[in-house]
């Protein structure tokens, strides 16, 4: 995948993926919000690091500890985040999403 590849992914995934992240958060809340978005504590990994970490991973290029390392996280962050992004992979396969190659979820 080239940096442009990774990029337009990025950019493509990151609206749906923060409406995700946002509807489970109201879902574990049982209400609207509380206070501001944006107000709590930082995300550990960006938006951008979520992606380049699943694809990473489905790909097998390393695994989750090693994520992990290179993100300065623990590895459950990184497993989270896989979790998280799988979502997305999990019954596309079309020219715009396509599974990365290697992805468990894939059929042959």
């Amino acid at each position: 995948m080239s940096r442009q590849e990774l990029d337009d992914l990025i950019v493509e995934l990151a609206g749906p993926q923060e409406a995700r992240r946002e509807q489970a958060r109201h879902q574990r809340r049982g209400t609207e919000r509380r206070r501001a978005a944006r107000a709590g504590p930082r995300p550990r990994l960006t938006n951008a690091d979520r992606i380049l970490a699943t694809v990473s991973y489905l790909r097998r290029l390393c695994t989750q500890a090693v994520l992990g390392e290179l993100f300065a996280v623990d590895r459950s962050r990184v497993t989270e985040a896989i979790r998280e992004m799988g979502h997305f992979w999990k019954n596309t396969d079309t020219p715009s999403h396509p599974r990365p190659p290697g992805s468990p979820h894939r059929q042959t």
